[in-house]
């Protein structure tokens, strides 16, 4: 019995041991996993520059509107060397928010740029993608840009939009989300006079809600400077760059996001929202009313007028979707919204105005006129900041990026204090 015993308490402390050593084990061979990955699949790069902006920001300081109150971030001047942030290279820092001019500078240090993660295994198992963020190398730096032009194509650059093989590239509603640059955001800042001045209505009472039910009523975003008291056209302008630029373009793409408030209504009737891409006013119906639907609603609400394509989505289901014809030009546009209300009442909340990015006519490769083709392995590559960007258009070999020189897609963003 005592051997028994023996043998039984020999085999517990047996399975004890081979469980501490594969409970011990488990840890140590993911470290050794999160090692390896790190070293062969995964890379951390740091964003110096605002050629990306406002997607990823490189080194920036914070600046606060004394008007609406707005913190927004400002770039590090090409001239400001170390980042000392010397008042002479800021001077004409303006709020995007409500038009205030100039913004003092921030005492405070300058912040590191944003870190991304990149995936160097991704491009081994598959292609790029169209609008794809990448980093690479070249020149023995490396870069992080946007990847716009694919194998095989044809690209150029016409009023801020891509052209693919001599025709209009059109975003999806994700991309054309994914890409968005804020103009205007109801949702902060202060109340000021300059956030009223921005809105045009023809009736009284609270500024954002339309009673349509006895006749049609119209609420209009303009782009309005309080400070010289009239409206500016809409241009490729980043308060991130301390200052307008002297080769700035009129831009024409928007996005606008919004909820509209049905619940008070009653009775059948519609909203209508319009976009202006300085082309054409395009329209987008919502009908109201017990039997039309939406009664009784509060509805999220997202309206795009990008690459010539309108969208509708309400409650994050897209509506509809409309392919306009493609404009050889467009006027400036100094009013890009407008909301009606026929037959209901409705609320405005949430208000957000943003422009695509805008692709400028610097440099010499893919401009107007001067198209570049791609050949087999080789990209064409874009900064969604395009007046700070240094990237295809100014490289040699008409800005031709072969494939062997990229290391991956950004997969994550580690963003620094904004």
């Amino acid at each position: 019995m005592s051997q028994v015993a023996s043998s039984s308490a020999l085999m517990r402390r047996s399975w004890f041991s081979h469980a501490c050593r594969i409970c011990v084990g488990f840890p140590v061979l993911a470290i050794c996993a999160a090692v390896l990955v790190n070293a062969f699949a995964l890379a951390t790069f740091e964003i110096p520059t605002g050629s990306m902006a406002p997607y990823l920001v490189g080194h920036h300081r914070r600046c606060t509107c004394p008007r609406c109150g707005v913190t927004f971030s400002v770039g590090r001047h090409a001239e400001d060397r170390v980042g000392a942030g010397e008042s002479r290279f800021y001077r004409k820092i303006f709020c995007q928010q409500c038009g205030q001019f100039p913004v003092q500078l921030s005492d405070e240090e300058e912040t590191p740029g944003d870190r991304v993660v990149v995936n160097k295994l991704t491009y081994r198992l598959q292609t790029p993608a169209r609008w794809e963020v990448a980093v690479f190398r070249l020149f023995d730096s490396i870069f992080v840009k946007r990847i716009l032009g694919l194998p095989g194509e044809e690209i150029e650059i016409r009023e801020g939009d891509i052209f693919i093989n001599g025709k209009l590239c059109r975003k999806t509603l994700d991309e054309a989300l994914a890409m968005r640059m804020l103009l205007y955001d109801s949702k902060i800042g202060t109340a000021s006079t300059a956030s009223d001045a921005r809105w045009e209505r023809d009736f009284d009472g609270n500024m954002f809600v339309l009673d349509g039910r006895a006749q049609p009523a119209t609420l209009a975003y303009r782009n309005f400077d309080i400070d010289g008291q009239k409206c500016e056209p809409i241009r490729d302008e980043y308060s991130y760059n301390g200052g307008t630029q002297a080769n700035c373009e009129y831009v024409h793409d928007f996005l606008v996001t919004c909820e509209l408030d049905v619940r008070e209504s009653s009775g059948d009737g519609e909203i209508v929202l319009q976009l202006c891409d300085g082309g054409d006013w395009a329209s987008v119906r919502i009908p109201v009313g017990a039997q039309k639907g939406c009664q009784n609603a509060l509805l999220s609400v997202v309206v795009a007028l990008v690459d010539r394509r309108l969208t509708l989505a309400v409650n994050g289901v897209t509506w509809s979707q409309t392919d306009l014809p493609e404009s050889s030009q467009r006027v400036a546009v100094e009013r890009p919204f407008r909301l009606e209300a026929h037959g209901v009442r409705v609320t405005l909340a949430g208000f957000q105005l943003y422009r695509d990015v805008y692709y400028g006519q610097q440099g010499v490769n893919g401009v107007r006129g001067k198209a570049v083709r791609l050949g087999t392995g080789q990209y064409f590559v874009l900064g969604d900041n395009s007046p700070r960007s240094e990237d295809s258009r100014h490289w040699p070999d008409a800005g031709r990026i072969a494939a062997g020189n990229l290391i991956g897609p950004v997969e994550r963003r580690i963003l620094s204090l904004r």
